[in-house]
């Protein structure tokens, strides 16, 4: 099963290896045969972290078989993760590097800094098939984040005729782990600076594999280390040491952790709990580097939804415990999906959750997502163009900004989080003309490159708690890059088109890459242009009368 390795400075701990198989029920039980390895690692008191990565790859199997990767600093509880064989009608996994994370922060406990790796793996013993769990590459360091102190950026500029001072931020949605490109993560963050990027809204999340179909959680706060820290620690020496500096709202959600406890009624509250706890552990472990942290995510939209009450408890709880390992945290209610009528009734609805049970508890940023769609139409014709957001007057936001106001919450900033127009009316992928999603919303390139800074003034200059109180102060354009998505992933399972379809979701300011067509780096689309000349009227104009 293991193979391959390679731990400096590791040893074989065989006193704690024969304690582990004592205290274990299952390596009494006939019906599995239970292999197990233990590394010890001493003087590890002054690390921030020790990192477990490893190759993995799982083939498909009749009987179950699974790995478990724990980390001790007993020798008795292993927190970790463990991966299972997938069954004969799945497909199989191909090697993929796992990273486990252990933070290194309860120092009264440990003091000396003894940690046990443990390798734990089970399978049948009446079957003699070969393993269908792999395991190589094994690397175990210590690794502690680079120094910085970025967390009180806010890099903006001025918009003339914004209410207030006119200092508001153009952001953009950042996938967590982009495509891998020749020049790696840091070029993709070299695009984002020279494209006049302020802000990036990135989520916090496993890779690929990492999810619950490959990994099981456990013991208790064992979700630490479903997240990548090294690859964020990365990510954001990269953005907030670079030239410009860019800040980072990050986002906190499902996808967080892959437990769907929040689906269930009966789990919310151990869900809750869990999450709370990941919530307060990234907050101090990035308090130095960022300070914006979102709360969930289109918390009112039916593929994401907590009922208001259930959301309005997550919120405080989350704010309550980021803010107390980070007292000027900010903290942004995740992004409505619309500024709809219903958006309105969530929002007031979990409003008076919060202040009835949780008074002193709250928010300071109302997160929001902007984009066409039923509600807003002339006639049977969903409006496409940025008019959408006269709908309600001076703009859609006013409805939500009343209910702002009568809960208590006036001159509350506002972040549109997420918004834009998908330019998919330049493929000629028939898919997408018969998912009724994307059929209704898309549109060309260049229809798309005049929108974004129609939205921005609409958004920025005539969305205001008054003349010297500004409404909208930052807006995340969605996204970074294009993509392309299976039917099911974009949410078109009524309209009769095969789940496996693939459909244009291209919102980005660059292309995705296309290594087959000769496209290994992210290019530029005209919405570029038009994001990094804003709010130069007449840079606007060439973008849009000659290209980029």
């Amino acid at each position: 099963m293991l193979h391959e390795t390679a731990s400096v400075g590791a040893r074989i701990d065989e006193q704690l290896r024969r304690t582990v198989a004592q205290s274990s029920s299952v390596a009494s039980d006939d019906d599995v045969r239970v292999s197990r390895w233990v590394c010890v690692f001493d003087n590890l008191a002054q690390a921030r972290n020790l990192m477990v990565e490893f190759a993995l790859r799982l083939e498909p199997r009749v009987f179950e078989e699974s790995l478990f990767v724990g980390v001790s600093t007993d020798g008795r509880n292993f927190l970790g993760r463990r991966w299972y064989a997938p069954k004969l009608d799945e497909s199989a996994m191909r090697w993929q590097t796992q990273r486990i994370f252990f933070p290194l922060i309860d120092r009264q406990s440990n003091p000396n800094g003894r940690i046990a790796v443990l390798w734990e793996l089970r399978r049948p013993r009446r079957f003699s098939q070969p393993i269908g769990v792999i395991a190589g590459a094994v690397r175990v360091e210590r690794f502690d984040p680079p120094v910085g102190s970025c967390r009180t950026l806010d890099p903006a500029m001025t918009v003339a005729d914004a209410p207030g001072s006119g200092r508001v931020s153009k952001g953009v949605n950042l996938p967590p782990y982009p495509d891998a490109i020749a020049s790696g993560l840091a070029g993709h963050v070299e695009r984002l600076q020279q494209s006049g990027v302020h802000w990036v809204r990135v989520e916090w999340q496993g890779r690929a594999g990492n999810g619950v179909r490959a990994a099981t959680l456990s013991g208790r706060a064992a979700q630490l280390g479903y997240i990548d820290l090294k690859h964020y620690d990365i990510l954001l020496a990269l953005l907030c040491s670079g030239e410009p500096e860019i800040a980072v709202l990050a986002l906190l959600d499902y996808a967080t952790s892959p437990d769907d406890g929040w689906r269930h009624r009966p789990k919310q509250a151990l869900y809750r709990a869990a999450f709370v706890e990941q919530a307060e552990f990234l907050a101090r472990y990035y308090g130095d580097r960022v300070r914006a942290w979102e709360i969930w995510n289109e918390p009112d939209h039916s593929n994401t939804y907590l009922p208001p009450a259930e959301f309005a408890r997550l919120l405080a709880a989350a704010a309550s415990a980021i803010k107390r390992v980070a007292p000027d945290a900010l903290i942004v209610s995740g992004g409505l999906s619309s500024a709809g009528v219903a958006a309105a009734a969530y929002l007031r609805q979990t409003l008076s959750a919060l202040v009835s049970t949780s008074p002193d508890a709250g928010f300071d940023v109302l997160g929001v997502h902007l984009y066409p769609t039923i509600e807003y139409r002339n006639g049977a014709q969903v409006i496409r163009e940025p008019s959408y957001l006269y709908a309600h007057q001076p703009t859609v936001l006013a409805r939500l900004m009343r209910v702002l106001a009568a809960a208590g919450f006036a001159d509350l900033p506002i972040w549109v989080t997420e918004t834009g127009w998908n330019r998919a009316g330049d493929s000629g992928n028939a898919a997408n003309l018969a998912c009724s999603l994307i059929a209704a919303k898309m549109v060309t390139g260049v229809e798309q490159a005049a929108y974004l800074p129609a939205l921005f003034d609409i958004l920025y200059k005539e969305t205001g708690w008054s003349d010297t109180i500004p409404g909208v102060e930052k807006i995340f354009w969605y996204q970074y890059n294009d993509v392309g998505l299976t039917a099911q992933e974009a949410g078109c399972n009524d309209d009769g088109i095969a789940p496996t379809a693939v459909v244009d979701w291209w919102y980005g300011l660059y292309s995705g890459i296309d290594p087959a067509a000769g496209i290994v780096e992210p290019q530029s689309n005209r919405v570029a242009c038009t994001f990094l000349a804003y709010p130069d009227a007449e840079a606007i104009d060439r973008c849009l009368a000659f290209g980029f």
